[in-house]
């Protein structure tokens, strides 16, 4: 081999040794897990300084994986060309990025109707909830609701219990107390609808069912539905059962008054002095009867039976404060209760009517705490165009 030759050769192997030597030293991947190391945080150090937050990125070799949310289609591709440039122009050779993939990344705008974020929900403080039915088979639903799951999944349910139909007015709120709400609220749903008529109201943590049942079977089987309440709830009962109407008999009782304008006086005369002073109590917000409050209402029961051939209306009343639209429901469930109470101490539930006013007749003025507590009353009027 002439000296030439072996010169050029010698020449060639320098420059080879030269450009490894370049390489290595611009180029340090010395491992694979170093080469992606320097990739991925190429990667997201242009994608954090270009304001996209939402995107991610996992390293395969010299592909780059995209990962997150994004608001649109544009977005995805802006960010997908800031990763594929955030490292010189891919290739073997060169080290970089030679595929970025995008298939993990969702749409935001592909969804329809995202769930409202909870932070943006109201608070509700008592996390109130009512369920009403009558006797024709419908309820209405109000109050409030932890998600619109829930709300979905109770309305349903309440569509196959009631098929007199479902009024809906619920509404999506925090606030809901700790433990299974949902499987109180279904339970007491299951209850109601064992009932001829009657309501569920729930208070925070605290359940009341109140209605009448057509049979003593049916009060139990709807008092058996509450045992599914769960231990974080408080569950009450106020349930009675249509006893059935007497057989007539060939002549009135004698401790009953005949159907005269004079008895008929005499009854409301009676009714008027038992309430003259004398409240029946409740407890507050509520219309859970207090136990103080029995002795006065048997007696009132007492009176009843012997004016049994007149129908009578037992009227709820409240003061001013809070809303009117409450307070006239309220109105409503304390009537109710009364009347269920007197129906449970021998009084014909077809002799009697409940009724509820609110806040619309007050006896005394609002102003002042005495005048509240008489404008928290329950009347019981004889009803003289309605006797038997």
């Amino acid at each position: 081999m002439s000296a030439i030759n072996k010169f050029l050769i010698g020449l060639i192997a320098l420059a080879v040794l030269g450009c490894f030597g370049f390489y290595f030293e611009v180029f340090p991947q010395t491992t694979p897990e170093r080469a992606e190391a320097r990739l991925l945080a190429a990667a997201e150090a242009d994608l954090a300084e270009a304001g996209f937050d939402w995107a991610s990125v996992e390293m395969d070799g010299q592909k780059a994986i995209l990962q997150g949310t994004a608001v649109s289609a544009e977005e995805i591709d802006r960010a997908a060309d800031i990763v594929r440039h955030s490292t010189w122009a891919g290739g073997i050779s060169a080290g970089g990025i030679t595929v970025v993939e995008t298939g993990n990344v969702r749409n935001f705008a592909g969804f329809a109707d995202p769930e409202p974020q909870e932070e943006l929900l109201p608070v509700a403080t008592p996390f109130t909830f009512v369920a009403e039915s009558n006797d024709s088979g419908r309820v209405v639903l109000r109050g409030f609701v932890p998600s619109e799951d829930i709300r979905a999944r109770l309305v349903n349910e309440a569509e196959a219990l009631f098929p007199g139909g479902v009024v809906d007015e619920l509404v999506i709120a925090r606030g809901a107390p700790t433990g299974n709400w949902t499987q109180a609220a279904s339970a007491h749903l299951n209850g109601l609808a064992k009932l001829e008529s009657g309501y569920v109201r729930a208070s925070d943590s605290e359940f009341v069912l109140n209605g009448i049942a057509a049979s003593a079977e049916d009060k139990q089987l709807a008092e058996q539905d509450l045992n599914l309440t769960g231990d974080a709830f408080n569950s009450i009962a106020e349930i009675s059962f249509l006893a059935p109407e007497p057989e007539p008999a060939p002549a009135p009782a004698p401790e009953a008054l005949e159907a005269t304008e004079e008895a008929a006086d005499l009854c409301q005369d009676k009714l008027n002095e038992m309430m003259r002073d004398n409240t029946v109590q409740f407890r507050s917000g509520s219309a859970v009867i207090l136990p103080e409050s029995r002795p006065l209402l048997e007696r009132v029961a007492e009176t009843l039976s012997r004016c049994q051939n007149f129908r009578v209306e037992v009227a709820g009343h409240t003061d001013a404060t809070g809303s009117a639209a409450g307070n006239q429901q309220l109105s409503v469930e304390r009537a109710q209760s009364v009347l269920t109470f007197m129906a449970e101490n021998g009084v014909p539930v077809s002799r009697m009517s409940a009724q509820g006013y609110g806040q619309s007749r007050p006896i005394a003025p609002n102003a002042t705490a005495a005048g509240r507590a008489q404008n928290r009353r329950i009347e019981f009027t004889i009803q003289r165009d309605q006797q038997d």
